[in-house]
This record gives structure tokens, sequence and C-alpha cells, in this order.
């Protein structure tokens, strides 16, 4: 548990950000940089033997919708998940088809979407190991396991734990102590 307390204390302090973290930072950088500090706390499980690529993959996290991720200032180069290099790819025109999304190891939804596409995708991916993150309001409830909430000018979450242990995704702990009262009691 030592090891972690460092993982542990940066993530209270993005959490904890108030309105003076608000004025220099964006909510949407808040977001970004939450998502890549989330994957630090998540363990997503090992491919079979007779799968493991012979070359280094990338950590490769999906955007669907419209978002300011593809913005340059989103920088993934040289940012490492996992000891993997980290890989974007933003579907904001055109919907992904579930076999572009198949490499993907976190799936973030963007607000824009209708309901019924989020279903389908959560429906898809619900027993498969893809960390789904959104803002979108109900998200938890709808299926994804991680949503964005804004309380009290901080950015919060909540956390569907049920459905991350069906996709096969081991959460640490302390993410679930982290995450706000709701659906992560199930």
């Amino acid at each position: 548990m030592r090891p972690c307390l460092p993982l542990i204390t940066a993530l209270l302090l993005l959490l904890a950000g108030g309105p003076a973290c608000a004025q220099t930072t964006s909510e949407h950088e808040l977001r970004w940089q939450f998502l890549l500090g989330l994957t630090r706390f998540i363990n997503w499980p090992a491919p079979p033997e007779s799968l493991l690529p012979t070359q280094p993959q990338p950590f490769e996290l999906c955007v669907i919708g419209q978002t300011p991720y593809s913005d340059a200032s989103f920088q993934t180069q040289g940012i490492k998940v996992k000891d993997q290099d980290l890989q974007r790819h933003i579907f904001d025109r055109v919907l992904p088809t579930v076999t572009e999304l198949e490499p993907c190891r976190l799936l973030y939804f963007a607000d824009d979407l209708e309901d019924i596409e989020v279903n389908y995708y959560l429906q898809y991916f619900s027993d498969k190991p893809l960390l789904t993150v959104s803002s979108r309001s109900n998200f938890s409830r709808m299926g994804g396991m991680v949503q964005f909430l804004q309380v009290d000018r901080k950015l919060r979450f909540k956390l569907n734990l049920h459905q991350a242990i069906q996709a096969g995704l081991s959460l640490h702990p302390s993410l679930a102590k982290l995450a706000l009262p709701g659906d992560s009691e199930r």
C-alpha cells in the first residue's frame, strides 16, 4: 500500500482542485489529466499467452464524439500508460464500428452523443476489458464505469464498480473510496 501513497495523494490533489485550480486549468484539461491518472489505479487482464504481441503495443485511448481532446494541447507524444506509449484515436465525425474500437483500453464518450448510441457501445463492450468514461448525465447508471461530475466547482466522479468487475478490470481499493456514493455501492 505504501508505494501507492504518492499516486493516491496526487489523485486527491487533482480531485480537490477548486476555484484556484480552475483559474489556471480548464475543466477539459483537468478531465484529461484525470483520465491519464485514473489508469494508474486500474489493471487490465493480460491477454492469453497465445495472443501476446511480439512488439510492444501502445495503450490506446479512444474518444467518440466532439470533444477538445483532438486539439494539439492534449498531447500524447512521450506519455506512457502502464509502461506503454499512449496513443489517442478520435472518432468525432463518424461513429466507429466496434471492430475499430476493439484495440481500445479506455473509451471516452462525449456529451454530444445520443443515448441510443452510447447504450449500443456499452452493451457490446459490457463484458470486455474496456474502461468506459464520460461526463454524460446518468452515464454510470447506463452501464458506464466512470462518470465525471462537477460538485461544488470540483471535479469528482462516480464509479460503477459492478460493471468494471464484470468487464474483468481490477481497481485499486482507494479508487472506490474516492468515488462519490451511489453507483459504486452496487
